[in-house]
């Protein structure tokens, strides 16, 4: 890092979009009907969490928060002011109308080993993820890094920069 906390945070924000692009990219052409003989989901789920973690990374830095070099999207939520846990339970609540799974597990743990598992997912026998809340974390995780990073939503965020 450079040593400037905001222009640094500027820099994660991006590179966590990146990877939320990739994964849209992916998204689009699993479900694209030229491409029915290609299934994108593994690399839709790796870039989707990678962006998860470094979205959790850049509010935890920005806001001078330590934290170690883990991947698992729970631990780094744990270390998460208050007001911020509220917001993500609040807005994915909203949106996915629950927050635990049929067998009470929170959907932030069920997911927050999704970039290892995934990555390797060729070793295991089966693997399950909650795509549709990883992808609405995600939704909330970008807006919410707007809003401390520039005070505007993602929506506003995204107008900007594509008049630019």
């Amino acid at each position: 890092m450079t040593g400037n906390r905001r222009f640094d945070s500027m820099e994660m924000f991006r590179h966590a979009c990146a990877f939320a692009d990739c994964a849209d990219v992916c998204s689009r052409e699993s479900w694209s009907t030229v491409n029915r003989t290609k299934w994108y989901g593994t690399p839709e789920i790796v870039n989707r969490a990678f962006a998860c973690e470094i979205y959790l990374k850049t509010l935890l830095f920005y806001n001078c928060i330590a934290y170690t070099k883990v991947h698992r999207l729970a631990e780094l939520y744990a270390l998460l002011p208050e007001r911020f846990r509220e917001t993500i339970d609040r807005e994915t609540f909203r949106r996915f109308g629950r927050t635990k799974n049929a067998f009470g597990i929170s959907y932030i743990e069920n997911i927050s080993n999704a970039f290892y598992d995934w990555r390797y997912s060729f070793e295991k026998r089966s693997l399950h993820c909650e795509v549709g809340y990883l992808d609405l974390l995600c939704d909330v995780l970008r807006d919410l890094c707007c809003r401390e990073l520039y005070q505007i939503s993602w929506k506003e965020y995204e107008a900007t920069n594509k008049e630019r």
